[in-house]
């Protein structure tokens, strides 16, 4: 059965997606009010990481195996991760291509794909990886975790009449991709001067 789109669908449908960016951008512009540094940017994206890890850390992801994404209980969870800081490096001009800060963010770390449930980018598409390490920058790492827990956080408000149309959402699976990007953020940002001495 073809699904025809509706003036009033498509309206919906475009607000829909420039009220996520406006959410993006407000969380952007509140952070650039403050005129963080690039030391202090980099010092306040680790601090937003290891928020995100201590909250990682402390549930059994398995349990969202069976976990509906927009039940109250999902949208209480992902609401916890802040995405803040990783945002404003992502969408702010202050930090330029030449700039030191942006250096860093392109050293490279590890991870491993214990799981067998991480997934890369490959031609576009969102494909399981089937290595035992990976590699990243921090930037795609960034990138990848604002992006997935934006993501999430918007699909946990669809209602049932819009849940109806989407792919199976593998909960555990993503959660599990941000987490072990995120340690592995943290793991390579502990050897950064400025943030080797506070680590831990």
């Amino acid at each position: 059965m073809e699904i025809v789109n509706t003036p009033n669908e498509v309206i919906n449908t475009a607000a829909s997606a420039l009220n996520f960016f406006d959410l993006v951008y407000s969380k952007v512009e509140i952070v650039k009010s403050k005129k963080l540094t690039q030391q202090n940017y980099l010092r306040a994206y680790y601090f937003e990481v290891i928020n995100n890890l201590e909250l990682l850390n402390a549930i059994n992801i398995a349990k969202f195996r069976t976990i509906d994404v927009s039940s109250l209980l999902f949208q209480k969870f992902i609401s916890k991760l802040d995405t803040q800081i990783g945002a404003t490096i992502l969408f702010s001009e202050d930090i330029d291509t030449g700039s030191n800060l942006y250096k860093l963010l392109k050293t490279k770390g590890k991870f491993e794909n214990k799981n067998k449930m991480i997934s890369v980018y490959q031609k576009g598409k969102e494909v399981n990886c089937s290595g035992k390490i990976l590699y990243e920058n921090i930037l795609q790492a960034l990138s990848f975790t604002v992006v997935k827990i934006e993501v999430l956080r918007r699909l946990s408000t669809l209602d049932f009449e819009e849940k109806e149309y989407l792919h199976k959402i593998l909960l555990e699976k993503r959660i599990i991709n941000i987490k072990e990007r995120s340690v592995m953020i943290k793991t390579v940002m502990d050897q950064f001067d400025g943030i080797q001495e506070l680590s831990r």
